[in-house]
């Protein structure tokens, strides 16, 4: 997987952030709304250029990039069948009108993704975003059984989207937008679920195989079993947000075998925005037939682009065996992090990694800045007191070594 002339290891010139970062930081707070980006003396840097496992920021600093931008990037930044595809199809066709006139990348898209589900006879609806596969699936769920009723679990994290906001556990990012949540069981446990489906006011359960932002947890094994036969048995939706969890980061294609319903994004679209509700052939008949207006879509449904994109991805991961190495990645990992100072527990499947550290959220920050000062790129999960660990799959040895030494020091030299 090493290419020539690919520079494979961070490298660190200036203060982080640079003079080049910080002129360029000023210019975005003088024009973007003050919410969005968080600013401080030692944070962020700005990217300019992408290669492999690796970011170059304005001040030419190179960081290893170990949160595989928000792991929508398993092939890491500009993967060279990537970059062929997107020059290859941008001359044929980049914009389309999905729901009218579709396109042969969004069929062959449908068709391939098709094959990796674990779905005997399935049905797409392609979007843009992993909230707004998430918002799809929520309405899949509403046409299927007539129920309003959602059930999630703590720790939740389904976008920001209204819809999808309902079901997304932390108050400060639903308040003050949604009036009703959904209804939230522990993570993990199901005697709560099987009361509240018991109540039959329930259409939907929708649940995380692995929750990604909540502090990579991972539930018992099996779990998505019980809640499956539990939704059978109570006329409701299983509904598995597989964005950030599936395409191969666990080692498997999905991480669940047993859901209605699967949303996918992020790792799907290769780098370009792609998502995916998909569902089982008789629950998305829930919809209806087409008599000229589609009661779901978007403008940019099944975009050419992005879909021949998703098949490059798919083909990708196939030929360099990269579920294969993802899950034998991930375990020697896990056990090197296992041994690092400050790590309270360790959790994850393949490439998707927490580590729960001493100290809490400010350590955590502490930790993550540190890094970045020497050359790699982390963010936290859960409460703040999880190292989320989730670089691209093409990731090399050598990457994961110089990029856990870099963290070990950092936990070592954080009181």
């Amino acid at each position: 997987m090493r290419h020539r002339r690919q520079r494979l290891l961070p490298k660190v010139r200036t203060p982080v952030p640079g003079p080049r970062s910080k002129a360029l930081i000023k210019q975005l707070r003088e024009t973007e709304c003050a919410e969005v980006t968080f600013f401080s003396e030692s944070f962020p840097v700005v990217w300019q250029r992408g290669q492999g496992c690796l970011i170059q920021d304005a001040d030419r600093n190179w960081y290893l990039d170990f949160a595989a931008s928000f792991g929508a990037l398993p092939l890491g930044h500009c993967w060279p069948a990537i970059v062929r595809t997107i020059r290859r199809q941008a001359g044929k066709l980049v914009h389309g009108m999905g729901d009218v006139h579709p396109s042969q990348a969004k069929i062959a898209a449908a068709r391939e993704l098709l094959k990796r589900l674990p779905l005997e006879d399935g049905r797409v609806i392609f979007a843009s975003t992993g909230a707004e596969a998430v918002e799809i699936a929520l309405k899949t769920a509403l046409l299927a059984t007539g129920r309003k009723g959602l059930l999630a679990f703590e720790g939740a994290y389904h976008g920001m989207t209204l819809g999808a906001l309902r079901a997304t556990w932390r108050k400060e990012f639903r308040e003050p937008f949604v009036e009703s949540p959904a209804r939230f069981a522990t993570y993990g446990e199901v005697d709560e679920v099987e009361r509240a489906l018991a109540t039959g006011d329930y259409g939907a359960v929708l649940f995380e195989p692995i929750q990604g932002r909540g502090g990579i947890r991972v539930p018992p094994s099996g779990w998505d079993k019980q809640l499956r036969a539990l939704c059978d048995r109570h006329g409701a939706l299983l509904i598995a947000d597989e964005v950030f969890c599936g395409m191969g980061r666990t080692g498997r294609w999905f991480d669940c075998d047993c859901a209605h319903v699967y949303c996918v994004g992020k790792a799907l679209g290769g780098g370009l925005p792609l998502s995916a509700c998909v569902g089982g052939v008789e629950t998305m008949a829930a919809w209806g037939e087409s008599t000229g207006e589609a009661r779901h879509t978007s403008t940019f449904l099944g975009h050419p682009l992005a879909c021949t994109i998703a098949l490059t991805v798919f083909n990708e991961i196939e030929r360099l065996h990269l579920l294969e190495r993802a899950s034998t990645l991930g375990d020697a990992m896990r056990k090197e992090l296992e041994s690092m100072p400050g790590a309270k527990a360790v959790r994850g499947k393949g490439l998707m990694i927490g580590v729960e550290i001493e100290g809490g959220a400010e350590r955590g920050w502490k930790v993550v800045v540190d890094c970045l000062q020497k050359g790699l790129i982390l963010i936290q999960a859960g409460a703040g007191d999880v190292i989320e660990i989730t670089p691209p799959l093409i990731l090399q040895d050598s990457q994961a070594e110089a990029g856990l030494a870099i963290l070990r020091r950092a936990l070592a030299a954080s009181p």
